[in-house]
């Protein structure tokens, strides 16, 4: 976490530079940060019927994120800034995560706030093929730790899956949190994931069943 000690002293981001070095086992800061991530997560999200069952820590440090993938043209992604891509998400999202249709003006109103809030620690993102929405795909801030983030709400079009779509939205939000200055991306992902994010770059923090509601 040296670069956060060195913006305090005063010093601003110039580039990156390469280095070698070997991790015996996970360090016990980054367990840390999935589960306080995780927990963050959780209580912003405990009234909306969102499950995520048995899922591991993950994490990726985002100067090591992979160009070793299929880029597909036509795709990109935008940040929601306003109302009508608040909608946009929403509905993507919803299908991805099956939020039953009781709960779907709740959820709306929920990230619909989270957006106008100009202190909030969530950047949420749409990916666009050829102009179409097709994907979502969101980052949460560390609450204490401004060069941490979560990835969340990863979610594609039925119509559109197993054509590389979930992997380019997760390479190009990854890319936006470099640029953000987040120097640590960690997820909580199924077992059956796990090979999708180890091909990005993503390493295993800690395992454990969990469940967000």
């Amino acid at each position: 976490m040296s670069p956060g000690l060195a913006k305090k002293c005063g010093f601003t981001n110039y580039g990156v530079v390469d280095w070698f070095g070997i991790i015996a086992g996970t360090p016990k800061e980054l367990i840390d940060v999935n589960d306080q991530i995780r927990e963050q997560f959780s209580q912003d999200f405990e009234d909306e019927n969102i499950k995520i069952d048995n899922h591991d820590g993950m994490y990726l440090v985002t100067n090591n994120l992979t160009d070793n993938y299929t880029e597909i043209p036509g795709f990109s992604i935008r940040e929601v800034k306003d109302l009508d891509m608040v909608y946009i998400w929403c509905e993507i999202a919803c299908k991805g995560f099956t939020v039953i249709k009781e709960m779907e003006h709740r959820f709306i109103e929920r990230i619909k706030n989270i957006v106008l809030d100009n202190n909030s620690k969530y950047k949420f993102y749409v990916g666009y093929l050829k102009g179409k929405p097709v994907s979502t795909s969101c980052l949460l801030e560390h609450k204490d730790d401004e060069e941490v983030t979560g990835l969340h709400f990863l979610s594609t079009l039925p119509e559109v899956r197993n054509q590389g779509i979930g992997t380019n939205t997760i390479i190009e939000t990854l890319k936006q949190a470099s640029k953000k200055n987040y120097y640590i991306a960690v997820i909580q992902t199924p077992n059956e994931c796990k090979n999708i994010f180890n091909k990005i770059g993503f390493k295993l923090s800690n395992v454990r069943s969990m469940k967000i509601l």
